[in-house]
This record gives C-alpha cells, sequence and structure tokens, in this order.
C-alpha cells in the first residue's frame, strides 16, 4: 500500500511539473492569413502556406517563441521545416476585435 502511494504522489509530481511548463511556454493556435502566406498553429507544429503566381507551396514544422537574445524584451519566432531553422522578430495584438501575429515585418490575422 506505502509503494502504490508513493508512485501515485511521483506521477501526481511529473503531472503538475509537465502542466507547469506547458502553462508557461508561449504557444499559438488556430490559423493566421496575411497576403500570400498562412500559417496554421497547433501545439508546436506549423503549416506554412506560400502562394506565388497561382502555385501553393505548404510546409509542415515546428516553431518555437522566445525571447531575443539581442533585444530585452522582445520575442523571437523560430520556424523548423526539414532541417532549416529560420528566426523572426514575434509579437500579437488585438485591433478593431481582430487577433493578430507580426512575424518579422508582415501582419498576419486570424482567421480561425
Amino acid at each position: 500500500m506505502k509503494k502504490a502511494l508513493k508512485i501515485a504522489a511521483v506521477v501526481m509530481v511529473v503531472a503538475i511539473l509537465a502542466l507547469t511548463i506547458v502553462a508557461c511556454s508561449k504557444m499559438l493556435s488556430g490559423k493566421y492569413e496575411g497576403n500570400l502566406t498562412t500559417y496554421e498553429f497547433k501545439g508546436n507544429k506549423v503549416i506554412r502556406t506560400m502562394e506565388i503566381a497561382g502555385f501553393a507551396k505548404t510546409e509542415e514544422g515546428t516553431y518555437k517563441i522566445v525571447d531575443s537574445e539581442e533585444n530585452e524584451g522582445e520575442l523571437v519566432i523560430k520556424l523548423t521545416f526539414g532541417d532549416e531553422t529560420e528566426s523572426y522578430s514575434f509579437s500579437k495584438g488585438e485591433e478593431n476585435g481582430v487577433k493578430y501575429i507580426k512575424i518579422g515585418l508582415f501582419q498576419y490575422n486570424k482567421v480561425k
């Protein structure tokens, strides 16, 4: 009985730590559209679709939002597609009831 209580206590501690880490991380969800590019976020996954001259290119990858190493108080989004990681400045907000994110110089409005 004591062994079962110890195991249950350890499992609860691990679960609480995992929830704390997830709660503190910066995550996005939903679909954001810009002029030629759409990002769809779910968990730590991202799907980027770029349309050029009527052709669409879709890439699946992962992302991470971290504090900027160069500018204190600013955020950076790191997008990884295959073996390549791209880093851009990042911010998010809401204007006139429309949520948006900014990746680099471009703004993407939330559509779902």
